[in-house]
């Protein structure tokens, strides 16, 4: 990766003392010069036209701040997971129904309710694309609330913006023995 941002001169790496994936997720969102956002974890993955498409979707909705995709879940080798957690059987992709297999726009506050009926709607970090601003409006991600720190993020941006869905399965979830 030195190598590669050795050569491209938009490409930043930065390494900082270990304090916790949202500290981390927040040193990156502040270093970003870019109008978009999107976190890479570090087991899951996302398909090569993920960001052609979402920045498509954001830039056809400039009300949107979040694009969200479907979600296709694996294991550790990286395989989709046919049985167990899957989401097409989450019970917040069975709300949204037909709805998960439509381009559809969002009104702000929408998924802020319907994630604190249902417990969740954007499962995770890697199936948003965000505008950068976005943070200017939300704040970061809070440590404080250890595991829930996305969701609690995810619930304050859904109140902020409205989200545009992109019905396709554009990112992976990698469930794992070993898994944070």
């Amino acid at each position: 990766i030195q190598e590669l941002a050795a050569r491209e001169p938009r490409m930043r790496i930065s390494q900082t003392p270990r304090k916790g994936v949202y500290a981390a997720f927040n040193d990156c969102i502040q270093l970003a010069r870019g109008e978009h956002v999107y976190i890479a974890t570090s087991d899951d993955t996302m398909s090569p036209d993920f960001l052609e498409k979402m920045v498509a979707a954001l830039d056809k909705n400039p009300g949107c701040g979040v694009a969200h995709c479907c979600l296709d879940f694996i294991d550790e080798l990286g395989c989709k997971i046919s049985s167990g957690p899957c989401w097409d059987n989450w019970v917040t992709t069975r709300f949204f129904g037909d709805w998960n297999k439509k381009y559809h726009v969002r009104p702000r506050g929408h998924d802020a309710v319907v994630a604190l009926a249902l417990k969740s709607v954007y499962l995770s970090v890697t199936q948003i694309l965000v505008r950068r601003d976005l943070f200017d409006v939300t704040g970061m991600y809070e440590s404080r609330w250890g595991s829930f720190g996305d969701f609690e993020w995810q619930m304050r941006a859904a109140l902020a913006t409205k989200t545009v869905h992109v019905p396709e399965y554009l990112a992976t979830w990698r469930f794992h023995p070993e898994q944070a």
